[in-house]
């Protein structure tokens, strides 16, 4: 049994890029896949949706991948050899206007800081081989996860599933007398009323049976206990059971031992 509930990540290195791929899932019925990828990778998004459908059959599922660009190629150092060059083409421009070119160290700092922060990332087809190995170990740290989060389920469940066994165990016991013990409470009753009859009445008989077969529940314990011994076997299956669960929970609560009475 697994939860649908989980999360995973993944970080793979890529030329002057630093990929973060994250995976998340909560609960639906069918499998909900959406995928945000950075635009220049988008036509990876088909082997990594087909990667994802042959893990994952359920679930609204979130798989992204953003970008960080570690320190040492952010720009930490400026490039003083493009900073002059900038400062060099612009000084061309203005003198070709008749623009006073006044340089101050606030239009060097542009210059030297209008190209950081930017990079060019690598071709899909490149990167594609690692991008996949590494949205496999996001996926891998899902699973997991939703493998620890429906082992403490199934353990939750199990114990719910004993205490009603032991109940049904105890309601069989409980009305294997309820039928004597009427039998008994009628005959006495009976004789309080000084009436004259005989143990072999037909309308004495034909009332305890008519009470017998009121308060019969056989069929329903019976029941029940099939549905338990189901429910104790789709906690220990491999495939996706969650439905098969529901349905048994609805019909187990829908027995009831009552209206027999």
């Amino acid at each position: 049994m697994r939860s649908m509930t989980g999360y995973g990540r993944a970080i793979v290195c890529l030329e002057s890029v630093q990929a973060v791929l994250e995976a998340t899932s909560v609960n639906r019925k069918n499998l909900d896949l959406s995928i945000s990828l950075p635009k220049e990778w988008q036509r990876l998004e088909p082997e990594i949706a087909e990667l994802v459908r042959s893990r994952i059959q359920r679930g609204r599922l979130n798989f992204s991948i953003s970008l960080e660009i570690p320190e040492s190629e952010s720009g930490a150092v400026f490039d003083r050899l493009a900073v002059e060059s900038g400062l060099r083409e612009l000084k061309t421009i203005c003198h070709r206007l008749e623009i006073p070119f006044e340089p101050d160290a606030r239009l060097v700092f542009e210059i030297a800081t209008s190209g950081r922060g930017k990079t060019v990332l690598p071709e899909a087809e490149k990167v594609s081989a690692r991008v996949l190995e590494a949205a496999g170990n996001a996926l891998d740290e899902l699973l997991k996860m939703r493998e620890r989060e429906g082992a403490a389920l199934r353990e939750d469940l199990a114990e719910r599933r004993r205490r009603i066994w032991e109940t049904i165990g105890r309601i069989r016991e409980e009305s294997a007398g309820v039928i004597p013990d009427y039998r008994e409470t009628l005959l006495k009753r009976l004789r309080q009323t000084g009436l004259e009859f005989s143990l072999e009445d037909e309308r004495v008989l034909k009332e305890i049976a008519l009470f017998a077969d009121r308060c019969d529940i056989s069929e329903e314990l019976v029941r029940v206990e099939s549905h338990l011994e189901q429910f104790a076997e789709f906690l220990e299956a491999d495939e996706p059971v969650g439905r098969k669960i529901e349905f048994l929970l609805q019909e187990i609560g829908q027995v009831n031992f009552t209206d027999k009475a």
